[in-house]
């Protein structure tokens, strides 16, 4: 998951909100979808974006693991 902001601070920091938004479906059901497993991978990072050189980017990565509902 790639967040941009103005500075990379701010980026870091967007990406980081993202953690335990994602952690918070682990257990739910979407649209048919059982979220079984979630599981942050790599901490959010400063991953320059050499297309956007005037945006600070910052990376994370997840490990998603989801199942069709039965219901």
């Amino acid at each position: 998951v790639d967040t941009y902001a103005e500075d990379e601070q701010t980026a870091i920091a967007a990406s980081s909100a993202i953690v335990p938004l994602l952690e918070a479906l682990q257990s739910t059901t979407i649209g048919g979808t059982g979220w079984q497993r979630v599981a942050c991978t790599t901490l959010p990072y400063v991953n320059p974006d050499p297309r956007r050189p005037d945006l600070a980017r910052a990376t994370a990565s997840y490990e998603i693991t989801v199942r069709p509902s039965t219901n």
